[in-house]
């Protein structure tokens, strides 16, 4: 299975490439930056991080933040 296919099965057959494209490439370790877990594949972390966009999606509707945003949010905040 490629990236967009498992994409697809795990975010639903109504979401665009575009979109899953922007998921995978901004909010996994696609396609080398995986933090799996002990006796986890690489394909199962993905799956993982996919999920986790998933729910999220599911409880608030929208995306979550993304990491950068974070940082640059918590980077003002401290500077006052």
């Amino acid at each position: 299975m490629t990236a967009i296919e498992i994409a697809l099965e795990i975010l639903g057959a109504d979401k665009t490439d575009d979109f899953l494209d922007y998921v995978i490439w901004e909010y996994t370790g696609f396609p080398s930056f995986w933090a799996t877990k002990e006796g986890e594949t690489i394909e199962d972390c993905f799956r993982r991080q996919l999920q986790e966009v998933r729910d999220y999606l599911d409880t608030n509707g929208k995306m979550p933040t993304h990491p950068l945003d974070e940082y640059e949010r918590s980077k003002k905040e401290k500077a006052g």
